[in-house]
């Protein structure tokens, strides 16, 4: 086989694909978005890197800013051997019919899945589509650069481990270990920023502080298990503190100002978290800085050094203002230490973002409206309001008739969107949830003399307009 030529793809999609329409655009002015936002698809950039140091032609095509037709378009031009779709739940559908469009346009290429969804259902999904040969369950810089080494060198079968494939029969072929993880973080090169441009993104409303804005992770898994989290199916590795500010050097370089740590407890572990700041600090590396932790990982000294490091927002998991439903999605934190980290942190001078949650089982609708107020009576500089959606394989999801009912399809698999309603509650009752905590949590006038007060930057007066748009159409 002459040089393989990659290429990998997210499926054409839209941001009605994924929240509600009140929380997506204005329908006179559909060009400016709302809440939602697309950042860097930090996963793809890093196989890229990958894929490229073991030379290999790669390209890229975002499908937040393609059709179908226009992507089906561009593969063709390209024409490569091996195409790699990653996808989420919601937008699985987009990437079946993308992978039939391509099968049709050339027949002999090889095409695989990758991403959340394959992670979360397993790779076995892959029966979902004649069209499909093989998924990647895991780390994908190391499974995909070792499969298209295998490509090609013309083998007809698939060895790399982490990898489920059909055999010439379509039978489905399971490389273990599954899921395949890197343990040396160190070793992976840096996210690719020359193909996948990231002046092209702007994050969700509340995520960034100024543009351009850059994703990046210290570690990859989790140490815990909550119910409704596919990040516990992968333990946790962290990188060296060295290793990271080599990085923000180079995005620093790029003429990055503002980046997101989306590690799931940017605080899991407190030592290398401090010295990380201490460099930041000794390296003059200014940038605005957000990160997400735990409730119980809340350090008093490491804030303050956050702080001190150009960290301007932190992220916490709230989830529900009743101690029962926190105990019952496993999250192992007590509200009454949830307000005082939440208080805590304000007064250290971080803004504070906490995540809520309705539709747990046998969670009511009373108890729902105590979660807004409990939202309501913290410190807090944004609030989200989600739905409880189980995954493929937890117990909810294998026997939801126990719990409630359970739309399983696909599409609805998104906590933007109601797809499980405890035997407690009705559809209604947690779509009227998730509307009045968006509403009353944002338009108290206290809270908007705040948002004003906090106005920073241009990008900080464009999203509290976003956001005042929002409330309009909700």
């Amino acid at each position: 086989m002459a040089e393989l030529k990659v290429l990998l793809v997210i499926p054409p999609y839209e941001f009605n694909d994924i929240y509600p329409d009140y929380q997506v655009s204005l329908p006179f002015l559909d060009n400016i978005k709302l809440v939602p936002g697309a950042t860097q698809p930090l996963g793809l950039a890093y196989i890229i890197s990958s894929l490229k140091k073991s030379g290999f032609t790669v390209e890229f095509i975002d499908g937040v800013f393609e059709t179908e037709e226009s992507m089906v378009e561009k593969i063709g031009k390209f024409d490569p051997d091996v195409l790699g779709i990653q996808t989420t739940s919601p937008i699985w559908e987009k990437a079946l019919s993308l992978a039939e469009k391509i099968k049709q346009l050339k027949e002999d290429i090889i095409i695989g899945v990758g991403g959340s969804h394959v992670n979360t259902v397993g790779g076995s999904c892959i029966e979902d589509s004649n069209d499909l040969d093989f998924a990647v369950q895991g780390d994908g810089d190391l499974i995909l650069k070792e499969l298209c080494e295998e490509i090609e060198k013309g083998k007809n079968c698939f060895e790399t481990s982490g990898v489920v494939w059909k055999d010439v029969n379509n039978e489905i072929i399971e490389n273990k270990p599954l899921p395949r993880t890197i343990e040396n973080l160190d070793e992976v090169p840096f996210p690719d920023h020359e193909i996948i441009d990231i002046e092209d993104y702007c994050p969700s409303i509340g995520f960034y502080r100024d543009l351009p804005s850059a994703n990046l992770v210290t570690s990859r898994g989790c140490l815990n298990a909550c119910e409704f989290c596919h990040a516990r199916k992968f333990h946790h590795r962290q990188r060296s503190v060295e290793n990271v500010i080599q990085e923000m050097k180079e995005l620093k370089n790029l003429g990055v100002k503002d980046i997101i740590i989306y590690d799931q407890d940017f605080g899991a572990k407190p030592d290398f978290a401090f010295r990380l700041c201490e460099k930041i600090i000794e390296n003059k590396l200014d940038f605005y800085i957000g990160a997400n932790m735990r409730i119980d990982s809340f350090d008093e000294e490491l804030l303050k050094k956050m702080k001190k490091a150009g960290f301007w927002r932190v992220f916490y998991g709230l989830e529900s203002g009743v101690q029962k439903n926190l105990d019952r999605v496993f999250k192992n934190i007590k509200i009454e230490k949830s307000r005082e980290v939440v208080e805590n942190t304000d007064e250290i001078g971080l803004q504070v973002f906490g995540s809520f949650m309705f539709g747990i089982p046998e969670e009511t609708y009373q108890e729902g409206i105590k979660t807004i107020e409990f939202a309501k009576s913290l410190p807090l500089s944004f609030a989200k309001f989600t739905a409880f959606s189980p995954w493929p394989g937890s117990e909810i999801w294998n026997n939801p008739e126990k719990y409630g009912s359970l739309d399983r399809s696909y599409k609805s698999m998104s906590m933007n969107k109601v797809n499980f309603v405890p035997n407690t509650m009705e559809k209604g009752d947690i779509d009227k949830l998730l509307k009045k905590g968006f509403r009353e949590f944002y338009l108290r006038p206290n809270y908007i003399a705040k948002r004003v007060k906090n106005i920073r930057t241009w990008e900080d007066f464009k999203q509290n307009f976003r956001g005042l748009a929002s409330f309009i159409r909700a």
